[in-house]
């Protein structure tokens, strides 16, 4: 952060390293933490977080519905806003299962039926 400080470049730190990394390394797997944290800290993945619209009011909020599979869970839904989503490889999304719990889930942008729409510009070195 302090070299980041010195000069203004329009990268997506503060999605990575803030609503990406440090959940992951507070609450992730050891193996989550191992590979994905050592990405980020290689250079080699950026994150954020689709969490945007929880001060959102009702009407405006989005939501995510998480569906228990044999070989996994399915995510469906949408969310309004993933700061820096364009440029993450990896978005950690709220999700509620059937029960009502709440779950974050590490979503790879690159997995099949993941959709990432741009709105406005972005800005990436």
């Amino acid at each position: 952060m302090g070299e980041q400080g010195r000069r203004v470049a329009p990268v997506p730190l503060y999605s990575s390293l803030v609503l990406g990394g440090l959940p992951i390394a507070e609450f992730g797997s050891e193996e989550q933490q191992q590979r994905l944290l050592g990405a980020l800290a290689g250079g080699q993945a950026k994150f954020s977080a689709a969490i945007a619209d929880l001060g959102m009011t009702a009407p405006l909020a989005t939501d995510v519905a998480a569906t228990a599979r044999a070989d996994g869970w399915t995510l469906s839904g949408r969310k309004a806003m993933v700061p820096d989503g364009a440029a993450a490889h990896y978005v950690l999304v709220p999700a509620t299962d059937a029960d009502g719990l709440k779950s974050f889930f590490i979503v790879d942008t690159s997995a099949a039926g993941v959709t990432l729409v741009q709105v406005g510009d972005r800005f990436e070195p």
